[in-house]
């Protein structure tokens, strides 16, 4: 079976359209069937992570270099130098990489980013430079290191506590003051993080 194939077939155990893989990739349904053709060659990086999402399947297997057919193993998200407050995040173009998640973690619907760290306020535990897998949730428990928009400019990395309609974003980094502002209101949590990922 080649891999157009193998695409289609993988397609309809799903049970999805050629318009909902389509949706999900963020191409038209004609676009599907011509890889279900065999047309792939020409497929750009970003759509063959969608595609994997799509299907469940691991980037690899999409490029023809996996042979096994395990498909709950792992998936690519994609790694953000910087997130906008209201850009849909399908949209923003600004992405550096791409980092495996297992595919488990996806259960009950949850979804996840990557995002790099700049500056160093959440030294010694995150560095610039690092990489860290952001679970989208809209709230969290105080304590927990969030990415956050404060009054709409790109997401920061701090650790968040509530008390009496008020939030504070804390740095690590006892050079930084920890600020408080009116919650909900001022600071809208993007997620939660769920792994750093640290290359030596």
């Amino acid at each position: 079976m080649d891999l157009g194939d193998k695409i289609k077939q993988r397609r309809l155990e799903l049970d999805l359209t050629l318009e909902e893989v389509g949706n999900i990739v963020g191409v038209s349904k004609s676009t599907v069937m011509k890889w279900e053709t065999g047309y792939i060659e020409n497929m750009k990086r970003d759509k063959i992570v969608l595609l994997a999402k799509a299907l469940k399947v691991s980037p690899l297997w999409i490029m023809g270099l996996e042979e096994n057919d395990e498909y709950n193993n792992s998936i690519m998200i994609p790694v953000y130098g910087s997130i906008p407050a209201g850009v849909p995040l399908e949209a923003i173009e600004d992405i550096q990489d791409y980092e495996d998640i297992p595919v488990d973690w996806l259960k009950g619907d949850r979804k996840y980013i990557a995002l790099k760290v700049k500056g160093d306020s959440m030294y010694p535990k995150y560095l610039d430079g690092d990489t860290v897998i952001i679970m989208l949730q809209p709230d969290c428990e105080n304590g927990q290191d969030c990415a956050c928009y404060v009054n709409g400019y790109n997401a920061t990395l701090k650790t968040v506590n509530k008390y009496d309609g008020k939030i504070e974003l804390k740095p690590i980094n006892p050079n930084y003051p920890p600020r408080t502002y009116n919650h909900p209101g001022e600071v809208t949590i993007l997620g939660v993080v769920k792994e750093l990922r640290r290359k030596i």
